[in-house]
C-alpha cells in the first residue's frame, strides 16, 4: 500500500474501518476494546510495561518481583546467638539472597498483592567453611 490505498496492510478491511492500519490483521482482533488492534498493541494490559519485556502482557495485575520493598519477620523466639536473617537485593530487585547464615526468618514484600500466581527457586548451597553441623530452615518469599 501507499498513502493513496485505501487497504495500506492490504488485509481486505479499508483504512477508516480498519483497527491496525498499516499491520495486516484480517479478523481486527482488539481483546481489550481500546479501538487499536492487538498486533498494534505496545502495552495491550496497560501496565506502562512494554509488551516486549512485559512477563504477563495480558494481565497487568502480574508484575515482574521486585524485592526492594520489604520487611524482615524474625522467626527465632529464643533469641539464639545466630543474627536475624539479612538480605542483599540484587539484579535491580528481582531476587534476594541470604549469604550469611542466620536465624529462621521472613521476607514480607510491602506490595498488595491479589490474583497472582507465585513461582520462584530456593537455591541452597552449603557453606564449605562450615566445619558444624548446620541447623538451616528453608523457607518461602512472598
Amino acid at each position: 500500500g501507499d498513502a493513496c490505498d485505501d487497504d495500506q496492510d492490504n488485509d481486505g478491511v479499508l483504512n477508516e474501518a480498519d483497527n491496525c492500519p498499516l499491520v495486516a490483521n484480517v479478523d481486527q482482533t482488539d481483546l481489550n476494546k481500546d479501538g487499536k488492534g492487538d498486533c498494534c498493541e505496545n502495552d495491550f494490559d496497560g501496565d506502562a510495561v512494554t509488551d516486549r519485556i512485559d512477563n504477563c502482557p495480558a494481565n497487568r495485575n502480574i508484575m515482574e518481583s521486585d524485592f526492594r520493598n520489604f520487611t524482615t519477620v524474625a522467626l527465632d523466639p529464643e533469641d539464639d546467638a545466630q543474627a536475624d536473617p539479612h538480605w542483599e537485593i540484587l539484579n535491580d530487585g528481582a531476587e534476594i539472597f541470604q549469604k550469611f547464615n542466620s536465624d529462621p526468618g521472613l521476607a514480607v514484600g510491602r506490595h498488595k498483592l491479589e490474583g497472582v500466581d507465585f513461582e520462584g527457586t530456593f537455591f541452597i548451597a552449603p557453606d564449605p567453611n562450615d566445619v558444624v553441623a548446620d541447623d538451616d530452615f528453608v523457607g518461602f518469599v512472598f
